[in-house]
């Protein structure tokens, strides 16, 4: 069956990631960076892939794009129009090359990735560049999956995961909106990469990637109401480069719990504020205390029930009760 791609469809592919622990791959870093028009080529050159007919027109407007400009991140052209070519879609789900190379990355046979080797080469340099977001992302299906996710399971996503900095973003009737049966997954990341900037779809989509063999452990689930259902994961730490390796969004650090003092328990805890909660990593419950403020925008986010179910709201002189208001989130 064909399948038709609404042009968001990478967002949804987590249809297909199964969880299971595959070997990891590090032979591409071994090669040298390609021009984009030859990392393309191996991957036509395929028999197995229907990439779209006219992806090298595709590539030539994609780096006709990406040199109009000085790249703030020291990103080469190549490397721009890798990003910004994986984020066009085609009208065929199955022929557009976010499709072909994330089915690739999940298949178990290693020596199967050889074809897209060279694209990875140039697509993770690019995203190895680009600054890392900390913090709250969101994803979501149509329909309910959340029987695969157990509290306390830990999972592997392999493909590229294209999540939203916002969850306004999914709520959309170009993403999941906000009818019908669906399940959110809220993600608490380290290593996203936001190429919002780099993207051919509008900014607003606010994307971050998650790059492959990204781990999570399920922290919570819950059944918002008949039709939405909300899984919580938090990214496992893995090993990461040097600190002064790294270039990392600043965040309010006193305001911002790490992933990994979230602690949500079955039983419920009093808190200094006298109510119960069942998120024992803070001090205050839920509903009294503001967990996480929102770099973006004004926004902060707010939990406002015991399983971390998140509530937003703009930041300013009546509606952030224990944040400074002189204090600077951006």
């Amino acid at each position: 069956m064909t399948t038709t791609s609404t042009g968001r469809a990478r967002f949804f592919d987590l249809m297909h990631e199964t969880g299971d622990k595959l070997s990891s791959f590090k032979n591409y870093q071994r090669l040298e960076e390609p021009l984009l028009e030859e990392a393309i080529i191996q991957i036509q050159q395929h028999r197995a892939f229907n990439l779209n007919a006219d992806i090298q027109n595709k590539v030539s407007l994609a780096k006709e794009e990406c040199s109009k400009e000085m790249d703030v991140n020291n990103l080469t052209v190549d490397e721009r129009a890798a990003i910004w070519l994986y984020t066009i879609e085609s009208k065929i789900e199955k022929e557009s090359l976010f499709y072909i190379v994330n089915s690739t990355l999940r298949l178990p046979d290693r020596s199967e990735l050889k074809p897209i080797l060279l694209y990875l080469r140039l697509f993770i340099a690019a995203l190895e560049k680009l600054p890392s977001f900390y913090g709250l992302v969101y994803r979501g299906v149509n329909g309910n999956i959340s029987s695969n996710f157990v509290k306390g399971k830990k999972l592997t996503w392999w493909g590229f995961s294209s999540c939203a900095r916002s969850l306004k973003v999914l709520n959309k009737d170009e993403f999941l909106g906000e009818n019908g049966q669906r399940t959110l997954f809220y993600i608490e990341c380290m290593n996203g990469k936001l190429i919002e900037n780099y993207s051919s779809s509008s900014s607003d989509d606010e994307e971050v990637l998650l790059l492959p063999g990204t781990e999570f452990l399920v922290t919570g689930k819950k059944r918002a109401n008949r039709l939405l259902t909300i899984i919580h994961l938090k990214e496992i730490p893995v090993s990461r480069p040097a600190a002064d390796e790294i270039k990392t969004i600043s965040v309010s650090v006193n305001e911002m719990t790490s992933p990994e003092e979230v602690d949500f328990r079955d039983e419920a805890k009093e808190k200094i504020c006298g109510h119960y909660c069942n998120l024992w990593a803070t001090r205050q419950c839920c509903k009294c205390s503001d967990r996480r403020p929102y770099q973006f925008h004004g926004f902060y986010e707010k939990y406002v029930d015991g399983i971390g179910f998140v509530q937003e709201a703009l930041r300013n002189e009546y509606y952030c009760p224990t944040c400074k208001l002189d204090e600077d989130l951006s």
